[in-house]
């Protein structure tokens, strides 16, 4: 106790324990700053793993279409979708910007980025197969065909064969480890932080004590009433009679 009452009695000590929990508010501000970025990561990565799936099944559906119908607008669309993601053309939110280029305005790992970025590639490879259909079904409506049943069946096979549907289950599954990777990353940070949290509010709540402390014993020094000293009266010595 000894201590403690020495620790106590230091005339700094309510403003060092003040500095402290400030110290500790502010951090406490900064770590809920960090789990709402986390959070923000979170919905963007899966937002853009969606959007990359969703593109690569509307490229898909164009695709098919336009080999089952033979309709121009249907590789019209197709085209679209590719120069879009590559950020050629404005997209739907009116931006000139490529897949990959909206990913890295994002605080994504440089690990996180390359499997997005491997996804886009995958897709377009796989484009480049369903592109080899289109020139099949132009070469037909166009007359430059001989055997038109053996051609219809080999595009009918590049954009719906088992070859076809490996490529497109890679596709998605890059798509979501993209989202899974970020996922991962930033729930074990996200895990980090609650302790760092759980650790400044400790601190709070023993400084706040501390200071409470600290201050009533100062109020009781001040208040601590001081013992008069008396002053001793001074003896007379008796005056012997001569």
């Amino acid at each position: 106790m000894k201590i403690f009452d020495k620790f106590i009695e230091i005339k700094q000590l309510p403003y060092i324990i003040s500095g402290l929990i400030f110290v500790c508010s502010l951090g406490f501000l900064h770590t809920n700053m960090e789990k709402d970025k986390n959070q923000n990561l979170i919905m963007t990565s899966i937002t853009f793993g969606h959007l990359m799936s969703q593109s690569s099944d509307d490229l898909t559906n164009n695709a098919r279409y336009y080999v089952a119908t033979k309709n121009p607008v249907w590789r019209e669309q197709f085209e679209k979708i590719l120069k879009a993601r590559a950020g050629d053309i404005p997209s739907d939110d009116g931006r000139k910007i490529s897949f990959v280029d909206r990913v890295k305005e994002f605080d994504y790992t440089k690990e996180e980025l390359e499997i997005y970025e491997q996804a886009v590639k995958l897709s377009n490879n796989l484009a480049v197969r369903e592109t080899e259909a289109f020139k099949i079904i132009i070469d037909i409506r166009e007359g430059k065909t001989q055997n038109v049943e053996d051609q219809e069946s080999k595009a009918i096979d590049l954009v719906f064969g088992m070859e076809y549907q490996k490529y497109k289950s890679e596709i998605i599954d890059t798509s979501a480890k993209f989202s899974k990777a970020v996922m991962g990353r930033l729930n074990a940070s996200d895990q980090l932080i609650k302790t760092v949290e759980w650790s400044l509010i400790t601190t709070i709540n023993v400084s706040l004590i501390l200071l409470v402390i600290a201050l009533k014993h100062k109020e009781h020094i001040v208040k601590k009433p001081v013992r008069a000293v008396r002053k001793k009266k001074p003896v007379r010595r008796a005056v012997k009679k001569i």
